[in-house]
């Protein structure tokens, strides 16, 4: 009889504890691998790699598209956070990498982004490296919605939401 008391007492405590935590992230299930759809936790970005899919200035679309962008530019515009505060990724063609900090409310700051110094003959259509490092390094906040990271930036009075896909 004492070890169904326990183990009402324990399955009691474990259903309380787990209705006290932060919302869990939503996940979709698409064949063997599940994507994250909405979530509020940053850990479910670290440790993925994110390719640019569009850029939005003051709501509009800037005209970069992922499915435009030709086979020389398929790996550029890249991002990956890791768990040690540091993002990296590929530009268009340049590496690059920066310490980060997350704050409150879903706020991020991306400090000075140090790359290589390869030239580009070519760029994509829509959007230079140049644009896109300074877009990153001026986000102040991100989001997780349907499956796709959103980092929010500024850039002069122009709002700037840079949408990735998980790769």
């Amino acid at each position: 009889m004492k070890k169904i008391i326990f183990a009402i007492v324990l399955a009691a405590a474990l259903i309380v504890s787990c209705n006290s935590r932060e919302r869990p992230a939503q996940t979709e299930a698409r064949g063997a691998a599940q994507i994250i759809t909405e979530s509020r936790n940053f850990s479910d970005v670290i440790g993925r790699e994110w390719k640019l899919i569009e850029v939005r200035i003051n709501g509009e679309n800037t005209g970069f598209s992922r499915d435009t962008v030709g086979d020389a530019f398929r790996e550029a515009f890249t991002l990956r956070f890791d768990a040690a505060e540091m993002v990296s990724g590929t530009g268009a063609p340049n590496l690059y990498s920066a310490p980060y900090s997350l704050g409150e409310n879903q706020s991020i700051r991306i400090m000075m982004m140090r790359s290589t110094m390869m030239a580009s003959i070519f760029e994509p259509e829509g959007l230079s490296e140049f644009d896109f490092f300074n877009y990153v390094q001026n986000t102040s906040y991100w989001s997780l919605t349907g499956g796709r990271l959103n980092l929010h930036s500024t850039s002069g009075d122009d709002e700037v939401v840079l949408i990735f896909a998980a790769n």
